[in-house]
């Protein structure tokens, strides 16, 4: 009785194989070629993505360069237009005063000073005047 319900052992011959497709023995091997099928599947689905990624990087790739071309433009637009304007001597000066020339910022400057102390001398007498008129009416 025993014996009846015993698994029967096979013993392992070249055909069987231990891994993720092995199939007992006894058994069919369909499995085996749908595992076979699986795999290539995968593979495609696979290669469908990577296709996929590698055109949308060289999208990317082709915007970026792109950009790099109308910086470049831009920049070269910009070098020229300085490069014009150092040889025509238009950015002497130009530095610190915003585009007036140094002399008139300096004549400026000592005009404000002399009428900084003008109004200091003009509030002096002032103060003065009214002090002179309160000592009167004392």
């Amino acid at each position: 009785m025993e014996h009846e319900n015993a698994t029967k052992i096979e013993p392992i011959s070249s055909q069987n194989s231990c891994g993720p497709d092995a199939v007992p023995s006894g058994s069919p091997v369909p499995g085996k070629s749908n595992g076979t099928r699986s795999r290539k599947k995968n593979r495609r689905e696979a290669n469908r993505q990577l296709r996929t990624e590698i055109a949308e990087l060289r999208e990317q790739l082709r915007e970026k360069e792109s950009l790099v071309q109308a910086l470049t433009k831009r920049l070269e637009q910009a070098a020229e237009q300085l490069d014009r304007i150092r040889r025509t001597g238009g950015d002497r000066g130009l530095h610190l005063t915003g585009g007036l020339p140094v002399e008139l910022v300096e004549s400026q400057k000592t005009l404000i000073e002399k009428l900084e102390h003008a109004i200091e001398q003009w509030e002096d007498l002032q103060a003065a005047a009214s002090l002179g008129r309160l000592e009167v009416q004392i």
